[in-house]
C-alpha cells in the first residue's frame, strides 16, 4: 500500500515538473523579452507609485525604504492575480494534454501556479539585490513569516484559481466578471498604501480583505519579528484553507466537464 502511494506521488511530481518547464519554455522560452518583463512589470509598477509618494512627501512607516514597501505590496499583488488568471486558463488552453492518463487538470492548475510563484520570488529577490546595490539599508527581522506569507497567499490564490474555474464551466459570466473584481482589488488591497495611515473603521475594513493581511506580514517583517497587530492572522488563515479544500473538491467534481 505505501509503495503504492510513493509510486503515484513520483509520478505525479515528475509530471506537475514535466508541466512546469512546459509552461515556461511557452511563457518564457520563445523570447529572452519574456524573461526581462517580468523585472520591467514589477519596476513599472513600483517606479510610478514611488515617483507618487515621493511628490507627496509620503514616507513608508517603520523607516522601511520605499521600494522595500511598494514592492511588498505589487509582488503579493502579481503572485495572487496572475496565480488565478493562469489557473482558471491552464485546462481551457491544455486541453489536449488530458487525453494523457497521468495528466490531470489539477496538475495542470498547480504547474501554472507555481511557475507565476518562482516568477515573482525570483523578481522579487533580484530588485532586493538591486536596492541593496543602490545603498538603501534595510533589516529583515524573520525569514520564517514572509516565507510562510508568500506560501500562503499562493495557496489562497491557487484555492480561488480552482473555485473560479469550477464556476466559469457552469457559469460564463465568472470569466468577465473576474477582471472587473481585480480591478477594484488592486485599489482595495493596500498595494502603494498602509492599511494604518487610514482611519481606525476605514482601516478595520480593508484588513477584512485577506491579501492585505498577508501584505502587511510581508512589510512587517522589515518592521519588527512580530506580526503586526492589524493582522486578523486567524481570519487569513482559515479563509485560505476553505477556499484551498474547496476549490480541489471542486477541481475534482468537475474533471469529467474538463474533459468533454
Amino acid at each position: 500500500m505505501t509503495d503504492t502511494i510513493a509510486a503515484a506521488m513520483l509520478v505525479q511530481r515528475r509530471v506537475i515538473w514535466a508541466l512546469c518547464l512546459r509552461e515556461i519554455r511557452g511563457k518564457h522560452g520563445k523570447s529572452r523579452l519574456g524573461y526581462l518583463w517580468q523585472l520591467v512589470k514589477a519596476g513599472f509598477a513600483v517606479g510610478i507609485f514611488w515617483w507618487i509618494r515621493e511628490m507627496g512627501h509620503f514616507s513608508a512607516p517603520g523607516g522601511m525604504p520605499t521600494p522595500i514597501f511598494l514592492l511588498m505590496g505589487f509582488i503579493p499583488w502579481f503572485i495572487f492575480s496572475q496565480t488565478i488568471s493562469m489557473v482558471m486558463e491552464a485546462v481551457p488552453t491544455n486541453t489536449a494534454l488530458l487525453t494523457f492518463p497521468q495528466v490531470t487538470s489539477l496538475d495542470l492548475c498547480v504547474s501554472s501556479a507555481l511557475v507565476v510563484w518562482c516568477t515573482e520570488v525570483v523578481t522579487l529577490l533580484l530588485y532586493m539585490a538591486g536596492i541593496v546595490l543602490a545603498g538603501y539599508q534595510f533589516h529583515l527581522y524573520s525569514i520564517l513569516i514572509p516565507m510562510i506569507a508568500f506560501v500562503g497567499l499562493w495557496l489562497m490564490a491557487l484555492g480561488l484559481g480552482l473555485v473560479l474555474s469550477a464556476m466559469a464551466l457552469r457559469f460564463e459570466v465568472v470569466e468577465k466578471l473576474v477582471p472587473m473584481v481585480m480591478r477594484i482589488l488592486f485599489f482595495a488591497s493596500a498595494l502603494f498604501y498602509s492599511p494604518a495611515s487610514l482611519p481606525a473603521k476605514y482601516a478595520d475594513i480593508v484588513m477584512w480583505n485577506p491579501l492585505v493581511n498577508y501584505i502587511e506580514i510581508l512589510r512587517g517583517a522589515f518592521i519588527s519579528s512580530h506580526i503586526p497587530d492589524i493582522v486578523k492572522t486567524e481570519y487569513m488563515f482559515c479563509f485560505t484553507l476553505v477556499v484551498l479544500v474547496l476549490g480541489m473538491l471542486l477541481e475534482r467534481y468537475s474533471r469529467p466537464l474538463y474533459r468533454q
